[in-house]
């Protein structure tokens, strides 16, 4: 069961990289009183969660995060990564990448942490725009 969730996880993480890198788009959970939402974690940590494509934060709001009074925020990649990653990190909160399943759970990065992950899949995705199949460099 563990390592199921741990590949799931980092599935989510991937497609969460790949699918910000193509849309250019975040999507956060906001409260339409109180603005933003965290949740909880088992460390006393709290996350901030952020979804890929509004269908996975709509299946989540349908599901397991449904709460009262919650609506679905859209950000650019720019003014996530530039504007409300120093907040979340400045508030000691982390960032939870693509929650998904029945208990809405994912990877939980430092704020710093989930920019590089997407940073160095975009590298690595345009280093592998740059060889050929044996891996060499084309040109």
């Amino acid at each position: 069961m563990t390592r199921y969730r741990a590949v799931s996880a980092s599935l989510q993480a991937n497609a969460f990289c790949r699918e910000v890198l193509a849309s250019g788009e975040v999507f956060l959970i906001e409260h339409e009183l109180r603005g933003s939402v965290t949740w909880p974690l088992a460390d006393d940590r709290h996350a901030c969660p952020v979804w890929s494509s509004r269908r996975r934060i709509v299946a989540m709001l349908e599901g397991p995060l449904a709460r009262p009074g919650l609506v679905i925020s859209r950000h650019s990649w720019d003014e996530f990564r530039d504007e409300i990653t120093p907040r979340l990190a400045a508030d000691g909160l982390l960032v939870g990448l693509n929650w998904s399943g029945p208990r809405a759970r994912g990877y939980n990065l430092e704020p710093s942490d989930a920019i590089a992950r997407v940073e160095a899949f975009d590298a690595s995705r345009n280093l592998d725009e740059d060889t050929d199949n044996n891996g060499r460099l084309a040109g």
